[in-house]
């Protein structure tokens, strides 16, 4: 097992002399489930079949829980507030993902996750409001030279909510490409109605006919188009359009 190698790093651990990791064989941790406590009676590790646990705690009141299986190792560090500050993964003994969070005062949902792909030399960058919902999503490719590291803006995802926190747009920006997805609420109704975009051409939307029934249209070139009635999420009608004439319907 791979990742008990990278265990090794974290812990040498003895259990009334039962349960032992063994520096000669780093392909054999104990497969029988065990916890330990420390003189605190606070957990310190786990072993499971599949998961290994690790606690640790920092000068600085941080901790640190070392999360082992078959697949991945991950490290995770917390503040002293118990919240979310670091995750480090190695995949296949690779360091492969650092996640860092960070937060605003003493808010306990982060308003900032970098995403670091080290292996895909990737950056996602995400921002998020009080309520904790996803404001934008950035992704960044990272190119290395001799002299410099440069990250560049891949795509861009920005969605905008109301007063209320109901999402009213997402905008999503790529190279050669943009589309944009709008909400719109209606008084009376459960649910809104959407409008779909792709490089500033309308090509779909859905219209509530009341709480239970809604159309779905999809817009083709050529003056096409398609209406699809849904009642209950169960699709019961299908009109094709020409030039505004109808020109067959399907029922279902």
């Amino acid at each position: 097992m791979k990742n008990s190698f990278l265990l090794s790093f974290f812990i040498i651990l003895f259990i009334n002399n039962q349960y032992a990791y063994s520096e000669n064989n780093n392909d054999e941790i104990i497969k029988k489930d065990f916890s330990f406590l420390n003189s605190d009676k606070r957990l310190r590790m786990l072993n499971t079949i599949d998961e290994k646990f690790l606690l640790n705690n920092f000068e600085n009141s941080f901790e640190s829980l070392i999360k082992v299986s078959d697949e991945k190792v991950v490290k995770k560090i917390f503040d002293s507030k118990m919240r979310l500050k670091k995750e480090i993964f190695w995949t296949e003994d690779v360091l492969s993902l650092i996640k860092e969070y960070f937060y605003e005062d003493e808010v306990l949902t982060p308003s900032l996750i970098n995403e670091q792909y080290l292996i895909e030399k990737k950056i996602n960058v995400s921002k998020f409001n009080y309520a904790g919902l996803l404001l934008s999503l950035i992704e960044y490719e990272i190119y290395e030279t001799e002299n410099k590291k440069e990250n560049k803006e891949i795509s861009k995802k920005i969605l905008n909510y109301d007063e209320n926190n109901n999402l009213l747009e997402i905008i999503f920006q790529k190279k050669d490409f943009n589309s944009l997805q709008k909400y719109i609420y209606n008084e009376g109704y459960d649910y809104p109605d959407e409008k779909f975009y792709e490089n500033n051409v309308l090509v779909r939307e859905k219209k509530y006919i009341n709480n239970e029934k809604f159309v779905e249209i999809i817009y083709f070139e050529g003056s096409m188009k398609v209406e699809k009635y849904f009642e209950n999420e169960n699709k019961f009608l299908e009109i094709y359009f020409v030039n505004g004439i109808e020109t067959r319907r399907k029922n279902f």
